[in-house]
């Protein structure tokens, strides 16, 4: 399972790059499974990259390929909405990051995510993290 946030960080420059190695390492064997909300926080980061000046559209064209490689896979359960709700409720966290810890949980797979209100709420819920 991986965020937008563990995206990021594969494919800016200024981001911190001790996260990097284990989240490539994680996925090195299989896609990367994302909810369908993924590809629009993707992209709503990216803009705000290069609207704040954080990568140009060099940059920007080199970020998109780098994910576009990652191949990610988009889960094709989507959460009920009382679930995420209620998910959302129990943990403190949004609707949007219980999208991410309700696939983890339901397929039983680690989070790589460097959202600390999320990988606080996938330990309190069992899920593994990837570090």
């Amino acid at each position: 399972m991986l965020d937008a946030s563990a995206t990021m960080v594969l494919v800016m420059d200024d981001e911190p790059e001790d996260p990097v190695v284990p989240i490539v390492s994680a996925f090195r064997s299989g896609a990367a499974i994302v909810p369908a909300l993924w590809r629009f926080e993707v992209a709503n980061a990216l803009d705000t990259a290069l609207r704040r000046g954080r990568v140009d559209e060099a940059g920007l064209a080199t970020a998109v390929r780098l994910i576009e490689g990652l191949d990610p896979v988009e889960d094709d359960a989507p959460p009920a909405l009382g679930w995420l709700l209620a998910l959302a409720g129990r943990h403190g966290i949004t609707p949007y990051d219980a999208s991410y810890l309700s696939i983890a949980l339901r397929r039983g797979i680690p989070l790589a995510s460097l959202d600390r209100g999320l990988r606080g709420a996938a330990t309190a819920a069992g899920v593994a993290l990837v570090h």
